[in-house]
């Protein structure tokens, strides 16, 4: 049987929200394998296929486009992550987090029925060309000196005892250690424009802890993402938590959140905007400061990559369920090769 070449190249999947990166390439890689079984019955179980993927915003609750590399097209992956990318980014007024983001634990909250859509147009253009730029300190560690391991020390002659038991194990001075300062390089916002604004949505702000009875942390059927006015609490209420079931009984609510509810669930507008910026910008501490630049504070609750570098949702990607067949991969591949034929035919 003559021996089949391996392809190469880029195509981008359309990565759904809850999902891993880990996920997506184990997914394509057993779609690989089941080709490789099908076509190469002498296959081996060693992996089938080298795959790579570019890692900004790779956050398993983002979705949109997710470029994937194959064999030696991973080495176009340096170039896509230096692209533009564009982001439809969604965030809820009145709450902060620690990350500025859906993944961190609120710590602020402020007002935000005094916001209007006039409003956030009218601050928006501040934010084009904005550059972020941070710096991270790096801690050194100072190198732990241990004495070597002595294998047998029984079977040593008696120089070797004599010179092992007379060595003296010198530690180095200690020095003060001075943390190592890195520069990112900057971030540019080019273009944000706003899709949406709307006190009605799906999305579910944190509730106060102060509102939430103890009997309804362990009810199954209470809805947590409403809150009720602040009630005091009976000693019945007490009692009844002190008496635990025999069976654990499942608790809809994760515990980070019961420990860090603030805020209230009612007038908190979310806001919808379309950013065009450089690669791996701070999305997060963009929706936060136009937070603060109304009157309020902000955090990001949905992030989706329209684009990123040659590849555009909907346009040239793949859904999820395309995944499952090897001739959608192998045509978007191809579509790729042509493209880089067809753009080094015009630079030529």
């Amino acid at each position: 049987m003559p021996k089949k070449e391996p392809i190469h190249g880029l195509f981008a999947v359309n990565k759904p929200s809850g999902k891993a990166i880990k996920q997506v390439l184990q997914h394509i890689n057993h779609t690989f394998r089941l080709h490789a079984e099908r076509t190469r019955p002498e296959m081996t179980r060693r992996q089938v296929v080298s795959l790579g993927t570019c890692f900004t915003q790779a956050k398993y609750w983002n979705s949109g486009v997710c470029v994937i590399g194959v064999n030696q097209g991973c080495r176009y992956l340096k170039s896509q992550e230096k692209m533009n990318e564009r982001y439809h980014a969604t965030g809820i007024l009145g709450f902060s987090t620690s990350t500025k983001d859906i993944g961190g634990e609120v710590v602020d909250t402020a007002s935000s029925s005094h916001i209007t859509r006039q409003q956030i147009l009218s601050i928006l253009p501040a934010f084009q060309g904005k550059i972020y730029q941070e710096e991270f300190k790096i801690p050194e560690t100072q190198p732990i000196v241990k004495p070597p391991f002595i294998k047998d020390f029984a079977l040593l002659s008696k120089r070797q005892k004599k010179k092992i038991i007379n060595q003296k194990y010198r530690t180095p001075p200690t020095t003060p250690t001075t943390p190592r300062v890195e520069i990112q390089s900057p971030k540019t916002i080019y273009s944000v424009k706003l899709l949406e604004f709307t006190r009605v949505h799906k999305y579910k702000p944190p509730i106060l802890i102060n509102t939430l009875k103890p009997t309804d942390a362990f009810n199954c059927d209470f809805d947590h993402s409403q809150t009720s006015e602040t009630s005091e609490i009976s000693e019945r209420d007490m009692l009844n938590t002190l008496k635990f079931p025999d069976e654990p009984t499942p608790i809809s609510l994760s515990l980070n959140n019961l420990i860090n509810l603030l805020g209230k669930s009612d007038n908190h507008p979310i806001f919808k905007i379309d950013v065009e910026c450089s690669s791996d910008a701070p999305i997060g501490r963009l929706i936060d400061d136009i937070g603060h630049k109304l009157g309020s504070v902000a955090f990001l609750t949905e992030l989706e990559r329209v684009k990123q570098g040659d590849f555009e949702l909907y346009k040239d990607t793949l859904e999820w369920e395309e995944l499952e067949r090897f001739d959608n991969i192998y045509n978007a591949l191809n579509d790729w090769i042509r493209k880089v034929r067809n753009k080094e035919l015009e630079l030529g």
